[in-house]
């Protein structure tokens, strides 16, 4: 439920600061008549900053991979999915840790993973990571993660 409320507060700052710097740059000042200026320009501030604090993207190679993949959905709620690609060695049956990786998807506004690794014990299969959480590109927050999936057993062919 976080998540979504989280999500939502990004798109109406991201709408606000779209409908106040659009509104600045086609009608200029006489726009602001009527609104709180000390909120405008809060919003304005904090959209144009998070754009240049905005981290460079990165840049991603292909490679080839050698071992066995899988993909696993670890968590799946109302608003977004945690999904592990898994690669083991073919002969050993070890987690390759530099090629699994793990990725959220869906309603992700303001929130980012971080996948840190994946480890057996006991049997059971345990995915930690990280979640950012921005407002407007401005990291507010990081929330450690660990999930578990039990019974889980990859069989190597």
């Amino acid at each position: 439920m976080i998540l979504i409320l989280w999500g939502l507060l990004n798109l109406f700052l991201m709408l606000a600061f779209l409908f106040f710097a659009l509104g600045l740059i086609l009608r200029g000042r006489k726009f602001f008549e009527g609104y709180n200026l000390k909120h405008v320009f809060l919003v304005l501030f904090i959209g144009i900053s998070g754009f240049l604090l905005m981290p460079k993207s990165k840049k991603t190679e292909a490679r080839i991979i050698y071992g066995k993949m899988e993909v696993i959905r670890i968590e799946e709620n109302l608003t977004n999915s945690i999904f592990l690609n898994l690669v083991r060695d073919k002969d050993t049956g070890e987690i390759l840790q530099e090629e699994t990786n793990s990725t959220m998807s869906g309603f992700v506004a303001g929130i980012d993973w971080h996948h840190l690794g994946v480890s057996e014990k006991d049997e059971k299969l345990i995915l930690e990571g990280f979640i950012t959480w921005r407002l407007l590109g401005w990291r507010v927050l990081d929330s450690f993660h660990s999930y578990e999936v039990p019974d889980f057993n990859l069989p190597i062919e």
